[in-house]
């Protein structure tokens, strides 16, 4: 199944980076990377579009949790794509100093 991420999701995630194809798959990637209920939170928050209160009560949890939860989560993936897109941009320049 692919699901497409939200332009709520991509603008909460992103802030001022650049939303490119391989940033998308990025975020795809660092929400895989997290624990199972935090995933959880993040594709009913953003794939289905459902809001925290929707959220606490599918999952039977306290909707202080799952804000808790779905904040950090939003913090690792930003620092993810953030370290991604960095970690791009140092090796192109690498690359360009070796080859110039």
């Amino acid at each position: 199944i692919h699901l497409e991420l939200s332009a709520d999701f991509l603008g909460d995630i992103t802030g001022d980076l650049l939303i490119k194809s391989e940033t998308k798959e990025q975020i795809r990637e660092s929400i895989k990377m997290l624990k199972p209920i935090d995933q959880e939170i993040m594709y009913l928050r953003y794939y289905y579009d459902l809001n925290l209160n929707e959220i606490a009560l599918i999952l039977n949890l306290n909707h202080n949790t799952v804000r808790t939860k779905h904040v950090r989560a939003k913090e690792k993936i930003y620092k993810h794509v953030l370290y991604s897109e960095s970690s791009l941009e140092i090796a192109a320049a690498t690359l360009k100093k070796k080859e110039g």
